[in-house]
């Protein structure tokens, strides 16, 4: 009875160890498959990832990964969407303001050309009238001498009649005016030669 007890304890023992050893490959078996089927799944989403890499390096910046992946990398998908979407607004945006300072440049050449020929024809018609308040100026002081000389001859002959003192006083005072204008002229057309020569210069300096 002893021998028999033993020998019944000695097979629950290789019972036991049996089920260890079958428990211990199960375990392993499972942690095989799980990390087979986790390797699986991460090389789903790199190649996802690559593909869609691959479309914004040539310029497609629609690329969006529509692939599901695994509940561990949503996530990831998910940020991936979002920071191409809003590198693509960020570049529409600056390609819009890039137009727009392309327009203000252009419109600024414009008005900066429209503005030189503008001052270019000013200047012209300074030049224009300064010479011609020069004549002005010269005909006056042709006029001033002759009066000189009528007032001179006038003079002359002054104590012949009260009416001939007259004739010079009107003489005189128009000479008089005659200078002043001159005078008036004078100052005009140096401050009209100073303008042109003004306007000259800023074309040249622009």
């Amino acid at each position: 009875a002893a021998a028999e007890a033993e020998r019944e304890r000695d097979r629950q023992e290789l019972a036991r160890q049996e089920a260890e050893r079958q428990e211990r490959r199960r375990l392993r078996d499972a942690a095989e498959a799980e990390g087979a089927a986790q390797l699986q799944e991460q090389q789903l989403v790199v190649s996802r990832l690559a593909e869609a890499l691959r479309a914004i390096s040539a310029g497609d910046l629609t690329a969006r990964i529509e692939t599901a992946f695994p509940a561990a990398y949503e996530g990831l998908r998910s940020d991936f969407n979002h920071a191409v979407t809003r590198m693509a607004e960020l570049l529409s945006e600056i390609v819009r303001a890039s137009g727009a300072v392309q327009s203000e440049a252009d419109q600024l050449d414009a008005a900066a050309g429209e503005l030189g020929r503008r001052t270019e024809t000013q200047a012209a018609s300074l030049e224009e009238t300064a010479s011609a308040m020069n004549q002005m100026a010269a005909s006056v002081a042709r006029a001033l001498q002759g009066a000189r000389e009528a007032a001179q001859a006038v003079g002359e002959t002054r104590e012949t009649t009260a009416a001939g003192r007259e004739v010079v006083r009107r003489t005189l005072q128009a000479m008089t005016d005659i200078a002043a204008s001159s005078d008036q002229l004078s100052r005009i057309t140096h401050v009209i030669d100073n303008k042109a020569f003004q306007s000259n210069i800023l074309p040249r300096n622009a």
